[in-house]
Parts: C-alpha cells; sequence; structure tokens
C-alpha cells in the first residue's frame, strides 16, 4: 500500500508487508549471527592479550627489581606494581600463574588433552602448535575461548612464556 500522508499511519499499516519485513530481518540476523561469534571471539582473544600484556610487563618489572618471579600475583598488587589484577574477561577469574612451571598432573593431563587434539591431524588439521609450549618453566594461560574453567589441563588455552626469566649461570673456572 502506497504512503498516504492525508491518512494516519496506523491505517496505512499493512500485516503483509510488515510481516515479509519481519522474515527479512530475522534472516538477516540469522545470517549475521554466526558473524557475531567470531566478532566477540575477536574481541576476547584481543582483549585478553591486552590484559596478559599487562601481567607481563608487571612481571619483568617484578623480576628486575626482585630478582625472581613472585609466590603469586597478588604480590603485583601488594608491591603496587598494579593498582588491581588484571582478570580474565568473560570468566572474570585470575590468569593462570605458575612461577615454577607446571605440575607433574598439570603436565600429564596437558599431554593427553593434546593427544586427544592430535587425532585431529589425521583429517587435515594444523596441530602443529600444540607441542610448541614447554611447561617445565615459568607461564601465564587463559582460555583460547571464553570458558566457565580456567584450567590448562581441561581447556586449550594459551600460554605467555616467562622466558625473560633467566636460569643463574654459575661462575666457569678460569673465568
Amino acid at each position: 500500500m502506497p504512503y498516504d500522508p492525508a491518512q494516519p499511519v496506523w491505517y496505512q499499516w499493512s500485516f503483509d508487508e510488515e510481516f515479509e519485513n519481519l522474515q527479512r530481518q530475522s534472516r538477516l540476523f540469522m545470517a549475521l549471527d554466526g558473524f557475531d561469534w567470531i566478532l566477540k571471539d575477536a574481541l576476547y582473544a584481543a582483549e585478553s592479550q591486552r590484559r596478559g600484556t599487562i601481567l607481563y610487563l608487571a612481571l619483568r618489572m617484578y623480576v628486575k627489581d626482585h630478582g625472581r618471579l613472585p609466590e603469586s600475583l597478588d604480590a603485583l598488587v601488594e608491591r603496587k606494581y598494579l593498582a588491581r589484577l588484571p582478570v580474565i574477561p568473560v570468566a572474570r577469574e585470575p590468569f593462570y600463574f605458575a612461577p615454577d612451571g607446571a605440575s607433574e598432573d598439570l603436565n600429564r593431563a596437558i599431554e593427553e588433552r593434546n593427544a586427544n587434539r592430535a587425532n585431529l591431524s589425521l583429517f587435515g588439521a594444523d596441530v602443529s602448535f600444540l607441542g610448541q609450549h614447554d611447561t617445565s618453566k615459568p607461564f601465564l594461560w587463559y582460555p583460547a575461548r571464553p570458558a566457565a574453567q580456567v584450567d590448562p589441563g581441561a581447556v586449550p588455552g594459551v600460554f605467555i612464556d616467562l622466558d625473560f626469566v633467566e636460569e643463574k649461570e654459575t661462575d666457569l673456572p678460569g673465568t
């Protein structure tokens, strides 16, 4: 029905036209739903990396001043390196921090998870990244995607190596 300025808007309303518009909009929203999750994942990853970088830099300053990593991330707040601890977006939990590397149980759980995921290589998926992290060294960790668990043994995630912590070199004889 064409628009007639002499008639009230409610009088010109056509159920058929509105229903067609609603159908078009719902198809558009359904098509964008997948894009919405991709966008949210990208924003989650960017914000997690930003917060991880803040922690990484605070830990570097702590090591420079004290010569070692703190026992817990709370020491960064206590010693005024951070006003408050950054948390993992969505989960609102602190980053997983392993100043001495992973425990044997955690290493076993990570290896099992990676072995299960390595079966994906049979289907052509690239899983070369699975064995790249050395869990015997200090690291920070956060889930790769929004997750309810903050557990490196149960959920795939991103490791931030704290490789700036150097092992003490022993003096060699004659130097």
